[in-house]
């Protein structure tokens, strides 16, 4: 396996993996909420004070678990187009496509065209790689199994301002970096496969995390680009299908009776 404990390492495991021109991916992103305090007991409520104890502990550990669902789960799959910049993600019913520093999401499966451009985020995937090029220190783990396979396990930390500096497009400030401290050095963490291609990238902490799986390295992307992807929607992959033959039909009667 190549060494990979530099930054400079790093960067040509990056351009390595690049060079492929594109990936299947998934993607996840978990947020923690810290656990609410527990509020000081009061000489309160006589003979209900233990009912009223309870009450407020369930109704505690509802609020909590009305928050976890919010945000946890959140997942992805996807293609890498690493040429042109741009990836298309599909959530399950909710689906997005990014191409540089602007943003196109909603239902999986509607045309681009309908849909208004936002400014990227930095919960995506190209973000994440753009944030390689500012690795400023690298330590090895060893190595660790990851969906079955050894992979050189290795932590990281980026600045990225430096980062910024040399990507293609604008890097959105991540969540939890409350600080401009913060930005100079975000945790990253790396796992490259024996050939020295990234397989696993994760940034984040204890508060919130992105990871980036790069499942099939070289695969070929989506043919249409005009439309948000279905990859997690088979309802919406399945209507769309039928819209298309109908189209196809109604166009095929239309060329005959001309």
């Amino acid at each position: 396996m190549p060494a990979s404990e530099t930054p400079e390492s790093v960067l040509r495991a990056l351009d390595r993996t690049l060079s492929t021109g594109g990936a299947r991916v998934t993607i996840e992103f978990a947020q923690q909420f810290p656990p609410l305090p527990d509020l000081a007991p009061r000489r309160r409520g006589g003979l209900l004070r233990p009912l009223i104890h309870a009450g407020s502990m369930a109704g505690k550990r509802a609020f909590t678990a009305g928050l976890g669902k919010l945000v946890k789960d959140l997942k992805g799959e996807g293609y890498i187009d690493f040429r042109r910049h741009r990836c298309a993600l599909d959530y399950g019913s909710y689906a997005l496509i990014v191409a540089d520093d602007r943003m196109w999401s909603g239902r999986s499966g509607r045309p681009v065209a309908t849909l208004p451009d936002e400014t990227a985020t930095s919960i995506e995937p190209m973000w994440l790689l753009d944030l390689v090029r500012g690795v400023t220190g690298v330590e090895a783990e060893g190595e660790e199994l990851v969906r079955g396979r050894k992979r050189q396990h290795l932590r990281t930390h980026a600045d990225m301002g430096r980062a910024a500096a040399v990507a293609p497009a604008g890097l959105p400030v991540p969540i939890g970096a409350a600080r401009y401290e913060d930005l100079l050095r975000l945790p990253l963490e790396l796992w490259l496969d024996e050939d020295g291609y990234i397989r696993r990238l994760r940034q984040g902490d204890e508060t919130a995390t992105l990871t980036l799986e790069l499942l099939e390295l070289g695969a070929e992307g989506p043919a249409d680009w005009t439309r948000l992807p279905t990859f997690r929607s088979p309802q919406e992959a399945d209507r769309r299908a039928r819209a298309t033959r109908t189209e196809n039909a109604a166009e095929s009667r239309f060329v005959r009776g001309a």
